[in-house]
């Protein structure tokens, strides 16, 4: 429970540091004087990147990133603390979401009141709803709420009315944020229509390991295929 405000703890002491040198000009450090060199030159500190490790944020500019990481921190501390006080949790921060996922996966499998003499093969259902996370309250009784997630080839179209829909990507538009994902495991479903597209979500961009897992898409009236043709697809970083 300590880690996640370790890289807090050092921003503060390099920097604290770097000032007293103002008054004082004799760093001894190595670590301190790569920050100064890295801060003089508006860059973010490599020291803080490796400190941070898969949490740190995309390295742009020192006071966003800073204010990002410190943000990321508070989350991990709070949900350490237990889902009562992170009703829905930021995904893309965790250093290994398998492991999130996978306590979805067994809470699931334990409360499963099916025949104790069938083997069910569970897998992951999602549900695209249409909230902010801000407006969560509560836990759900089953899964996890997450967000964190990003659409990539899509847009993502909500609405007041009527369900959200994908659309076609707008022009010169990376990507679309979605909004709050429920998650939660249960037996293979068979009665999947060709609307439905299950759209896998990738840890990184390069998409280098295999799908977490596919995020259930259904848009009425449109082929799953148009969606796979295009590569559609999700990440969390």
């Amino acid at each position: 429970a300590e880690w996640p405000l370790r890289p807090g703890e050092e921003i503060r002491a390099t920097l604290t540091a770097i000032k007293t040198s103002v008054d004082q000009p004799t760093i001894n450090s190595p670590t301190v004087i790569s920050v100064a060199h890295d801060l003089l030159y508006q860059r973010v500190p490599r020291h803080w990147q490796n400190l941070a490790g898969s949490i740190s944020p995309n390295p742009t500019n020192t006071l966003t990133w800073m204010g990002d990481i410190v943000q990321r921190c508070s989350h991990l501390e709070r949900a350490l603390q237990g889902r009562e006080r992170v009703p829905c949790l930021w995904i893309s921060i965790f250093s290994s979401p398998e492991g999130l996922l996978g306590t979805i996966m067994h809470e699931a499998v334990q409360t499963f009141d099916g025949a104790a003499n069938t083997f069910e093969v569970f897998n992951f259902q999602t549900e695209i709803t249409n909230r902010d996370k801000d407006h969560i309250r509560e836990s759900p009784h089953e899964g996890m709420f997450v967000y964190g997630i990003s659409l990539y080839g899509a847009s993502w179209e909500r609405t007041i009315n009527e369900s959200p829909q994908m659309q076609d990507v707008a022009p010169k538009s990376k990507f679309t944020q979605l909004p709050v994902i429920h998650v939660t495991a249960g037996p293979s479903q068979t009665d999947r229509t060709h609307c439905l597209y299950q759209c896998p979500v990738y840890t990184t961009r390069t998409m280098d390991d295999k799908p977490l897992f596919y995020l259930d898409i259904f848009n009425e009236n449109v082929h799953n295929s148009k969606w796979a043709l295009r590569g559609l697809c999700c990440c969390m970083r």
